[in-house]
Order: C-alpha cells, then structure tokens, then sequence
C-alpha cells in the first residue's frame, strides 16, 4: 500500500505542473475561450451542399466535397466569434 501511494505522490509532482500548465493554455486560446463562453458574432452558415464548384482568382477551378464545406463553415462560424477576426468589409453582407 505504501508503496503504491508513493509512486502515486511521485507522477503527480512529475506531471502536476504540466497538467497545470496545460489546462491554462487550454483556457487562455481565444477560440477554446469562444467556444467555450458561446460567443457569436450573429454569423450563421446556411445549408451545406455535398459539393461545391469554386473558381480561384487566377481562374483554376475545383470541386469542394461536403467535409471540406463542413470545416470551412466551422472555421468561420469559430473565427467570426473571435475578438479581433473581422469579416473584411469588401466580403459582408
């Protein structure tokens, strides 16, 4: 029993100050902290079609299947919750 208890008492002075520190970076990342508070910037992803068509701005075109479309729209649903990411001017609605 005592034996057990002290290599108990030696991982947690080992992995203590990790787990520690783990936990305030977890809680001070601004998009864990959105997440995790709810913030939202009033942006709402519609519907998600299984695939999409796009065309870049040099003109190369490709074909976005619905998983793609699926982490872009987290990405910005996310990022648009964060203190400092805007939605440039040129693109809002």
């Amino acid at each position: 029993m005592m034996k057990k208890t002290a290599i108990t008492a030696v991982i947690l002075m080992l992995f203590g100050p990790t787990i520690l520190l783990l936990s305030v970076a977890v809680l001070m990342n601004p998009a864990a902290a959105a997440c995790a508070t709810g913030a939202g910037t009033g942006i709402i992803v519609g519907n998600i079609p299984d695939q999409l068509r796009v065309t870049t701005a040099n003109g190369e075109t490709f074909t976005l299947n619905r998983q793609q479309l699926t982490h872009a729209a987290t990405i910005i649903t996310v990022g648009g919750g964060i203190e400092g990411v805007a939605v440039p001017a040129s693109r809002s609605r």
